[in-house]
């Protein structure tokens, strides 16, 4: 494992990602190889499902599930340079609605 996440981190420094995104995309891989050897899944489209639904039942956002799925999909086609396209749409973000302060609230701030 230790030389897929050597040869990942030298591909997203190649490509200039922000440092941050580089440590969040090699703890997601992983995460992803990890899990993967632990549950014995040999299958990789069946792989990453599994990693996806894992961290969805763990309620983990979906910003973090998409990341997640960007990392492993950097993973195995600009590292692995493995041509099957990886056919995964990326989870729905939930919709927040703004804080808005009332008129009683506004004038107390002035």
């Amino acid at each position: 494992m230790e030389n897929i996440l050597d040869k990942t981190e030298r591909v997203l420094k190649l490509r200039n990602y922000s440092p941050k995104t580089r440590k969040a995309y090699l703890l997601y891989i992983k995460e992803h190889v990890s899990f993967s050897k632990e549950k014995g899944i040999k299958d990789k489209q069946k792989a990453i499902e599994e990693f996806l639904l894992d961290k969805h039942e763990r309620k983990q956002s979906p910003q973090t599930v998409n990341l997640a799925l960007n990392a492993v999909k950097f993973l195995y086609a600009e590292v692995l340079k493995d041509p099957q396209k990886i056919d995964l749409k990326f989870a729905k973000r939930g919709k927040k609605l703004p804080v808005v302060l009332s008129r009683a609230e506004i004038e107390r701030i002035y």
